[in-house]
């Protein structure tokens, strides 16, 4: 995103020479900052008129911290487009220290705890941050992909050798379980996950990000949750897709290349295992379920299923 006169056309793509028929344009200089990809659809504040969407691939693209706007969430005014403020995240807050390239996919998603409301958004580089949408002072962040007792990064996690893109994180939006105060987030690489130590999906505290369901800490010093596995730490299945709440369920479709996905129900209370689909479909992604009524309706490969709750 960058801002100037609309009939000011930088001088790589003219050559320098207007054609004819473009009246009333101008050469000017490349600017040193060309925008910033949209990658998310938006979330909308009806309190403020704002919306919010996460950005990636600035250009130039480089290490933290980008140019305006890369990287980070944007709001801007829901009736005017106004630009209302924009957060990006620190080299601290990406799980590996060589990242290069940060990228926020993630649709953001808004909600109110006793008066005070949050915007959620996470990002490729394993963060996820809960702000505040007046203002983007951020009321709580966290690195969900795991860490060993000492905070170290697993050389299990996300182990392409760097520096470069970090290829594990959060790619779709949070699901919000006021009943029980919970947030939930997708989690996962293109690659799938390391099954020892990641969950595909997380479970936290919708004020803190701490995490809600048992778990325990394990010989190698990493901590787990305790009753959701199995399934989870027995599969390299990513959770791409947004998780979705049902009454005391929550619900998240899994991806992983060459396997097939699969559907999985927790208990939104205590995160016990209540549901599972295997292989739905042939391979590929599964990148998000819809709930109708008493229906669930889940997409991959070349396949449409429909399950009953």
């Amino acid at each position: 995103m960058w801002t100037t006169s609309p009939t000011l056309c930088p001088d790589l793509p003219w050559g320098g020479t207007i054609p004819p028929g473009y009246v009333g344009f101008t050469v000017g200089p490349e600017p040193l900052s060309k925008g910033s990809s949209v990658w998310s659809s938006c979330a909308y504040h009806a309190g403020l008129n704002r919306v919010y969407f996460g950005t990636g691939n600035p250009d130039p693209d480089s290490p933290l911290p980008n140019t305006p706007y890369g990287s980070g969430i944007v709001s801007l005014d829901a009736s005017a487009g106004d630009f209302k403020g924009f957060f990006q995240p620190l080299v601290s807050d990406s799980y590996r220290p060589d990242d290069s390239d940060i990228d926020f996919p993630c649709p953001p998603t808004v909600y109110s705890i006793s008066g005070q409301d949050v915007v959620t958004i996470g990002g490729k580089n394993g963060a996820t941050f809960l702000l505040d949408p007046a203002n983007f002072n951020v009321l709580a962040r966290r690195q969900l992909l795991p860490k060993d007792g000492a905070g170290n990064p697993l050389p299990s996690v996300d182990p392409h050798a760097g520096p470069g893109e970090n290829l594990w994180g959060v790619f779709a939006s949070a699901a919000v379980d006021p009943a029980w105060g919970h947030i939930y987030y997708g989690l996962g690489g293109y690659e799938g996950v390391d099954a020892a130590t990641t969950p595909f999906m997380r479970a936290c505290d919708w004020a803190t990000l701490d995490d809600e369901w048992p778990s325990v800490k394990g010989a190698d010093t990493v901590t787990r949750y305790s009753t959701a596995q199995p399934p989870m730490y027995m599969t390299s299945e990513a959770g791409l897709s947004s998780p979705v709440v049902v009454n005391d369920v929550v619900l998240v479709a899994t991806s992983a290349p060459m396997q097939a996905p699969a559907l999985y129900g927790f208990s939104s209370a205590n995160g016990v295992p209540l549901w599972l689909v295997p292989g739905f479909a042939k391979t590929g992604y599964c990148l998000g379920l819809a709930v109708y009524g008493d229906y669930v309706l889940a997409a991959a490969d070349d396949q449409l299923v429909v399950y009953t709750l």
